[in-house]
């Protein structure tokens, strides 16, 4: 005969929120006999948290006619309704209905905007329910689960369900309970007894059913990538999910049969006395004093119910070293799972950078084709400036040191098309140098993941393998929070006050016997650790060296390519002032202007534009350690080039001083041609001292590299 808690809540004190029919309760069940609670489809607003905590208490005090089945299966009809309302509902479930509820049915919103982000929504419910959700379109859809019979006629059923008429038979049936529970209360105190105890072996027997689960090895998960998880079935995430769900229903189990347990033992102490009850110890009412020396008020209670209060309490504590065991074993099985999670995201981080690593070096290589000349890759290509054309290469001969200064000799470098290959050459070179920035600047923001991803993988080969060899980590590596940035929680939920508190003597015996699923390294462990040292190494060192080498040798084919241009274009300023046979027919005016402009681009060398080709100095602190023997012969052959441009403007230059100055003070009729060759041959005993001075220094530095 079921019997009624004391603290019971009245359907009177309940009647008005009863009648809003928000959740109503017809007696009836699904086809597996469990108690049958539906939310109708009415246009009510969502009840107050505390309103609904009131309702399903109540409703979770009855069960269907059969009522050896305790569980509940719950049916929500929303068909003119919307998600909102569903959510709120299963989200309340959760946290708030004390009885053990298997499934939970959903009719899904009919309504033209509620079709929208239908799948998404439903994942979202069904990822945040504790209990099994299936999500129907119509009624129809039902019979399979629920018979046609149990359900109202107002949701399409054959049940004519009336909340008044239910409202006073309910209070017909408490009357008559409340009656009978008086007189029968303490005659059902060992009954209730036994039914908890008969309780607490079935969880018992269910938390070691969870414990050899968790010991027995999965099959294959179908669908996984990953080899991690290919090799440790049994601690896949959907497995997680399952387990996750399993341990909630477990332990909510629990609770509430420790909360009863509790109600039970608080009804045996407060509980009045009854005929044939042995009387409980009293004091000494003549003495004023104990008649036992060690008083309590356990003592003030018949014999037999002390014995029963003994017995409950032996009872309570096997249920919690139950509760203790279960969470010890978990902690273990969640700490496994979570060193399976650590390495499928290594895993993961190792399929997406293991390309990275190949581009890397694949840059390297192109870039180590325009510095490496002395190596296995060849010459050409690293003195393209000065042999890719016939034109490129008169171009750094074409100036001759001889004495006579007639023109002819830059006849060759004059045309301006030669310099299209170099500017290719030099664009080609510039995009490099471009990606190869870019690559460092990647490799500097990816360094910190990558050391914390090469620490972490090393730490998780070492605790495997040392697990499988039953030899336990040294203290500088158990802390793999500290060396790793992906960290995992495995168990929001779980306590960590609860987890972390010492175990029993029970516990510990039990803990040892446990046995769970051997962690194994995936077949690509291997090259895990070996792939992220090498990326460590190409963004560390050899992305930065490549880069900073690449944009100095740019800047030293950009000076070249500057010196060339000078070059040409100082051929051809100073191209009419030599080869001129006389300038009587130049103005003075013209004299004066093309003196000028040779004095101006004559000072763009002297004022730092060609500093990098030109002074010894900067040149061996910026450039000595790229140069290889045949860039220097080409940087030799320029700054030679560069020395006979300038004695030819140096020539240039006294020849129209010489004729301004004959042309303005007059002092004979004699024309230019009758100067004496001595003035237009230039010899080296002529040229400036300085001129002297910077091209032995420069051929001294070039030299010594």
């Amino acid at each position: 005969m079921p019997t009624v808690p004391l603290n019971e809540i009245k359907v009177e004190e309940i009647a008005e929120l009863l009648r809003t029919k928000y959740a109503i309760f017809t007696g009836g069940h699904d086809r597996e006999f469990r108690s049958l609670v539906i939310f109708p489809d009415y246009q009510t607003e969502n009840l107050a948290e505390e309103s609904f905590v009131l309702l399903l208490q109540y409703l979770s005090t009855m069960n269907s006619t059969h009522s050896s089945v305790h569980a509940f299966v719950m049916l929500i009809d929303r068909r003119t309704g919307d998600w909102k309302s569903v959510k709120t509902i299963v989200s309340r479930l959760n946290t708030t209905f004390p009885a053990s509820i298997d499934h939970i049915y959903v009719i899904k919103p009919q309504g033209f905007v509620q079709r929208f982000f239908v799948e998404k929504t439903v994942s979202w419910i069904r990822e945040e329910s504790r209990f099994p959700i299936t999500f129907v379109d119509k009624l129809e859809e039902l019979s399979p689960f629920i018979d046609s019979v149990h359900l109202p006629t107002d949701m399409g059923g054959q049940l004519c369900f009336n909340i008044e008429n239910w409202l006073r038979d309910r209070a017909v049936v408490q009357s008559i309970l409340e009656r009978c529970f008086h007189g029968l209360s303490a005659g059902s105190v060992p009954l209730q007894f036994e039914q908890f105890r008969d309780r607490v072996t079935l969880l018992c027997e269910r938390a070691q059913q969870l414990l050899d689960q968790f010991g027995q090895p999965s099959p294959p998960v179908v669908g996984v990538q990953l080899q991690v998880y290919l090799a440790n079935p049994s601690y896949s995430p959907s497995l997680m999910v399952t387990w996750k769900k399993q341990r909630h229903k477990f332990l909510d189990a629990i609770d509430r049969c420790e909360a009863d347990g509790l109600k039970l033992r608080q009804t045996l102490r407060d509980g009045p006395y009854y005929p044939g009850e042995s009387s409980p110890v009293t004091a000494n009412d003549q003495t004023g004093t104990s008649n036992w020396t060690h008083a309590d008020e356990n003592f003030d209670l018949p014999v037999d119910r002390v014995f029963h209060v003994i017995n409950l309490e032996h009872t309570l504590v096997k249920l919690t070293e139950t509760r203790s065991v279960f969470n010890q074993a978990w902690r273990q099985f969640t700490k496994r799972a979570g060193i399976i999670k650590l390495m499928a995201d290594i895993e993961q981080r190792f399929v997406e950078l293991e390309p990275l690593a190949g581009m890397w070096e694949n840059l390297l290589e192109s870039a180590s084709d325009y510095f490496q000349s002395s190596r296995s890759i060849g010459r050409q290509q690293l003195t393209n400036l000065s042999t890719r054309q016939p034109t490129s290469a008169s171009l750094l001969t074409s100036v001759s040191r001889s004495s006579s200064f007639d023109g002819s000799c830059f006849g060759l470098i004059a045309d301006p098309s030669e310099s299209t290959t170099e500017d290719m050459y030099l664009e080609d070179l510039r995009a490099v140098v471009n990606r190869l920035t870019e690559a460092d600047q990647f490799g500097a923001g990816l360094l910190p993941d990558l050391l914390a991803l090469s620490k972490t993988t090393q730490w998780v080969v070492d605790y495997i393998r040392m697990e499988e060899s039953n030899v336990s980590l040294d203290s500088e590596t158990s802390g793999i929070e500290a060396l790793s940035r992906f960290t995992f929680v495995l168990d929001n939920d779980s306590d960590p006050d609860e987890l972390d508190s010492p175990s029993s003597v029970g516990t510990v015996s039990s803990m040892s016997s446990l046995k769970l699923p051997t962690i194994h390294l995936p077949r690509n462990a291997e090259r895990w650790a070996s792939m992220f040292r090498r990326l460590l190494m190409l963004a560390q060192t050899k992305l930065p060296n490549s880069a900073d080498q690449l944009n100095r040798l740019l800047q030293l084919y950009s000076e070249m390519n500057k010196a060339r241009s000078w070059i040409r274009r100082g051929v051809e300023l100073i191209t009419p002032v030599i080869t001129n046979d006389s300038f009587n027919s130049w103005s003075l005016e013209h004299c004066h202007q093309k003196l000028d402009q040779l004095r101006a681009y004559y000072a763009l060398r002297e004022e730092g534009n060609l500093r990098g080709v030109t002074d010894p100095k900067f040149f061996h602190q910026r450039f000595s350690d790229i140069i290889t023997m045949d860039l220097r012969n080409a940087l030799m052959e320029l700054l030679r080039q560069m020395e006979d441009v300038e004695v030819q403007y140096q020539t240039g230059i006294a020849l129209l001083r010489q004729h301004i100055s004959r042309t303005s003070f007059p002092r004979h009729q004699s024309s230019l041609s009758s100067l004496p060759s001595v003035s237009t041959e230039v010899s080296v005993r002529d040229y400036p001292v300085r001129s002297l001075l910077l091209i032995t220094t420069a051929m001294c530095a070039l030299m010594n590299l």
